[in-house]
């Protein structure tokens, strides 16, 4: 399947061995104005849905209904709610920051957050991405910085050390990713 979703209620799956293509009517059991983002995990069962409100949404990947609605911290609430998401490679992880600079870490299967950590150049994080390893998370901010990460740190601290800060991007950061060796 090709997914895609806006910023609009509506959003459509693609069925590529079929030829046809599927208009949902949004997600039922929510009221969202529409979508900033629509991510598959790793491991093919779920979806997370980034509502415009900020609302983290995950729906079953084969029934495309709602399993669970993650709920994120007062502080990322304020600031206008989660802003992006990543999985783990095993999808049994879900990174999701905000521009509060909090960073949570929720549990897939018990649907619940297990850990909170701050990044430490993010004033407003923007955009996360999870190496193919899972060992690196990589967390860029609206000022342009980009820290890397050790996935064991953030997991066990609550104010880790990046192991690398990339300093020198004038803009906002609106995507990062690993390359497939990393």
């Amino acid at each position: 399947h090709v997914l895609a979703c806006g910023r609009s209620r509506q959003w459509a799956a693609f069925d590529m061995h079929a030829g046809r293509a599927v208009m949902l009517p949004g997600v039922i059991g929510r009221e969202e104005a529409g979508f900033r983002e629509l991510l598959p995990s790793p491991d093919g069962k779920n979806l997370c849905m980034i509502s415009e409100s900020g609302a983290l949404l995950l729906l079953s990947a084969k029934t495309k209904q709602l399993i669970g609605t993650l709920h994120a911290s007062q502080a990322t609430v304020k600031y206008g709610g989660c802003q992006s998401a990543a999985f783990t490679a095993d999808g049994g992880l879900l990174f999701a920051a905000g521009a509060s600079g909090s960073v949570q870490v929720w549990d897939v299967a018990r649907r619940c957050c297990v850990h909170t950590w701050r990044d430490q150049g993010g004033v407003r994080c923007t955009r996360l991405a999870v190496s193919p390893s899972s060992n690196r998370l990589a967390v860029g901010s609206d000022s342009g910085a980009v820290n890397l990460y050790e996935t064991a740190s953030v997991l066990s601290s609550s104010d880790p050390s990046p192991i690398k800060e990339f300093l020198n991007i004038r803009t906002a950061i609106t995507q990062l990713g690993f390359n497939s060796t990393s």
